[in-house]
């Protein structure tokens, strides 16, 4: 992620430096990047965050936000001194023709970004300090902006007449850029019905596009390993699973994916246990993850003396993975209601055909000894 930092911050300043033609201008908004991140560093140390795979993911995005700002108000401040006005005076008035609406992006984003951090459940402990982080980034960079840039501005700037034969070059090159932008857009509005149509039809399709699109928390992921959980009949002992478990390392090594596999049984009490299956790398073999587990899991079915379950393990480090399609069922009545209206979910899942495993975890097979003394 570092690399990935620098790469980024890489990228903005050629970017930057292309569209704005002028070595000098491009280092006032270059130096927000740096006063930012420094910036949010501290605010990490005071709320007690650590630097980790989220926050670090929210200062690479924020590397192409921060500099926004800046390049607005080096623009304005750059268009005053072009119309002859000095370079102390053209950043005063600059930054105060562009203070609100510099204001108003920051706060914008800000508000965007924010309100992710007080979502409830995973979703707010994975995404907390990414929001806080990205949102704390726009706001020093928007202070920043409209401080130290018009200062820069004042000191830094010249004149086009002044300038090297760069950036003379390439302010040509845009020249040109905007006028076939202007050309665009010119025949855009020629056809404004059209357009109005097109942009109708767009806002339309949102949410067809949104209601028949995948939804998931993180997206599923081949790491090259399966997981299975074990379970056989309460009233049995390790060697008991052992039996079917050694049946399903037969099931594994038949695979021409097969790489690897491991067994732990007694693991979960004397009639639980899992398994993992290695995979050959993605590029040695022809089926992913789930073309696997499609085969694996009717195999794994027949096994009756057992119930086996076999799935991905989880992209999100810390999720808890398993079935795909979980039910949690509670109620204030007997247990036995409960049981009873886990078997009739159960069976209308089985007869959906949609399923290929279903399981409950609450059953009363599990032998009991019930021990009366006899005092007299």
């Amino acid at each position: 992620v570092l690399t990935t930092i620098l790469e980024a911050a890489v990228i903005v300043i050629v970017v930057i430096f292309l569209f704005l033609g002028n070595p000098r201008a491009t280092v006032i908004p270059v130096v927000t990047i740096p006063l930012s991140l420094i910036g949010v560093l501290f605010l990490l140390q005071a709320l007690g965050y650590s630097i980790n795979l989220l926050t670090l993911l929210a200062l690479v995005m924020a590397i192409g936000l921060v500099v926004d700002d800046a390049i607005v108000v080096v623009e304005n401040i750059s268009r005053h001194i072009e119309e002859g006005m000095g370079r102390r005076a053209a950043a005063i008035l600059g930054a105060r023709e562009i203070a609100l609406p510099v204001i108003a992006m920051t706060i914008t984003l800000a508000a965007v970004y924010a309100p992710i951090g007080f979502v409830g459940g995973l979703t707010g402990q994975l995404f907390r300090e990414f929001a806080f982080t990205l949102a704390a980034a726009v706001v020093i960079s928007g202070v920043v902006a409209l401080t130290l840039s018009p200062m820069m501005c004042s000191r830094l700037l010249l004149r086009r007449e002044n300038e090297g034969r760069l950036a003379l070059f390439l302010e040509a090159r845009l020249r040109n850029l905007g006028r076939a932008y202007a050309a665009a857009l010119k025949g855009a509005l020629a056809m404004r019905p059209a357009l109005l149509a097109l942009t109708v039809m767009i806002i339309a399709t949102c949410g067809v596009l949104y209601v028949s699109t995948q939804k998931e928390l993180a997206p599923t992921e081949d790491q090259g390993f399966l997981f299975t959980v074990n379970q056989a009949p309460e009233w049995t002992n390790v060697d008991y699973l052992e039996t079917y478990t050694l049946e399903q390392y037969k099931f594994f090594a038949a695979l021409p994916e097969f790489d690897g596999s491991f067994l732990v049984n007694g693991a979960a009490g004397p009639s639980g246990g899992f398994a993992g299956l290695i995979l050959k790398d993605r590029e040695d073999r022809a089926r992913g993850d789930q073309d696997v587990i499609a085969e694996l899991q009717p195999k794994l079915a027949s096994l009756s003396g057992i119930r086996s379950l076999m799935f991905m393990v989880p992209t999100l480090p810390g999720s808890s993975g398993g079935p795909p399609v979980q039910f949690v069922v509670q109620t204030l009545d007997d247990p036995r209601v409960l049981y009873e209206a886990l078997l009739e979910l159960k069976a209308r899942a089985d007869a959906s055909g949609l399923f290929i495993f279903t399981n409950t975890d609450l059953a009363f097979e599990k032998p009991q000894i019930n021990v009366k003394i006899d005092r007299t």
